[in-house]
């Protein structure tokens, strides 16, 4: 439950650790798109922002065009998510994976 006054980041975080709740296997995939076309953009911004094992997203620059930040349960769940989003939807030119091995720092004070 949401309380009124509440605007601090850590009110809005249920969870910091996928393992308790059978997602381990954390991965960032560079999607690649094969348009650049806004309205083919926007659609792949709704499909990964409606995926729930889509846990972060950034539009960025440079060679790739979109981040993401993944839990699954395995990676037979990832394969299947892969075809999901990235074959069967379209618009995607290649992705490249990176396997999480060890969580290094994943929170931090934000210097000001």
């Amino acid at each position: 439950m949401i309380q009124a006054g509440k605007t601090g980041l850590d009110d809005f975080m249920s969870i910091s650790d996928e393992r308790p709740i059978g997602c381990p296997q954390t991965v960032i995939v560079e999607v690649t798109a094969k348009s650049g076309k806004l309205d083919l953009l926007d659609g792949m911004k709704r499909r990964f922002l409606n995926c729930p094992q889509v846990q972060q997203c950034y539009h960025v620059t440079g060679e790739a065009d979109f981040i993401l930040l993944i839990n699954t349960r395995d990676m037979g769940e990832y394969t299947s998510l892969t075809r999901q989003l990235f074959f069967k939807e379209g618009n995607v030119k290649s992705f490249r994976t990176c396997v999480i091995m060890e969580e290094v720092k994943s929170v931090g004070p934000i210097p000001l």
